[in-house]
């Protein structure tokens, strides 16, 4: 093992230990500890490929910040979705043809981002500090997210357009004896997010985790058969609304939530076309069935997040 990693787990061992109040009182220890051994876990994987990550210099001199979360961003995602590496240099020049940060797209930068795809993952969901030694962040936005929700141990949950799993691997985490469907329209996909899970020897015992191919008007989820479907930043990729809140509403059981978190659309220059405003989102559940029971707004940027019922 080279010398830096012991000091990369003892700084996350100083650095968990600082983040903890002095009494649990809200259950976050589990999820703190547990995404830090998630970490740490992904790094003693694979330590020649951490230890190259942490001296690419082109990376970590970008001024440009934002370009440069897109590009590791997307390069991970394009790798979970099969892009060999050699690929992904033709794919951003298809895709993003006005990308700041060409110099970037070279082999050996997005190979070394490449082997590191799961601890990179992670800066997606704000778990980790974007820089190395990529120390736990404790005021990610999972808190508050995992309040909202109020998932309890041994309920039934599904997360609709899971994408990697890094979200239903953090319930993992953070519950016990839950029954996750991670589900996603392209069944290797979901299956791929699963197989990733189940290797994380971090994940609470008594967790199960069941990968679902849905479909673009069904959850195919079987009938009142969870407690608490989840929807990150997809409810406005539905292409069929009516038919999935129709399909959502029939999964549920009794007493069940539909809990959506959304960005806003503010008509901005180069956001998502499809990308709706407070009152379409809130017009599109009111005429499929749904009530809003609690809105709150996350501290960052103009994102919402809902709870529904059935009414």
């Amino acid at each position: 093992m080279k010398p830096l990693l012991p000091i990369l787990l003892f700084l996350s061992l100083q650095h968990l230990l600082a983040a903890q109040p002095a009494k649990d009182t809200t259950g976050q220890h589990s999820l703190i500890k547990g995404l830090v051994r998630y970490r740490d876990e992904i790094i003693l994987r694979n330590p020649a490929a951490f230890n190259k990550l942490w001296t690419l210099d082109t990376l970590w001199k970008e001024q440009d910040r934002e370009a440069l979360a897109d590009f590791v961003l997307h390069v991970v995602y394009a790798h979970e979705w099969g892009y060999k590496p050699e690929k992904i240099p033709k794919l951003f020049h298809k895709e993003k043809p006005d990308f700041r940060l060409p110099h970037l797209l070279n082999m050996e930068t997005i190979q070394t981002v490449v082997d590191n795809h799961e601890l990179l993952g992670l800066l997606n969901e704000d778990i980790v500090k974007p820089k190395p030694p990529f120390l736990f962040n404790p005021y990610c936005k999972l808190f508050d997210e995992l309040a909202f929700y109020k998932v309890r141990n041994g309920m039934r949950v599904a997360e609709l357009g899971a994408g990697n799993g890094v979200f239903s691997l953090v319930l993992g985490l953070a519950y016990d004896s839950l029954t996750v469907y991670v589900n996603e329209l392209d069944q290797y996909t979901a299956k791929g997010a699963v197989e990733k899970i189940l290797k994380c020897g971090s994940i609470r015992p008594n967790n199960q985790f069941v990968p679902v191919n849905g479909k673009k008007k069904s959850t195919e989820l079987e009938p009142g058969s969870v407690d608490k479907i989840i929807i990150r930043n997809s409810f406005h990729h539905f292409s069929h609304k009516p038919e999935m809140l129709a399909s959502i509403k029939e999964s549920l059981a009794p007493g069940g939530d539909l809990l959506i978190i959304e960005p806003l659309s503010v008509d901005a220059p180069g956001e998502c076309p499809v990308m709706l405003n407070r009152d379409e989102l809130r017009k599109a559940l009111a005429e499929n069935g749904f009530r809003v029971v609690e809105e709150k707004m996350p501290d960052f940027y103009f994102w919402v997040m809902l709870r529904c019922q059935p009414i």
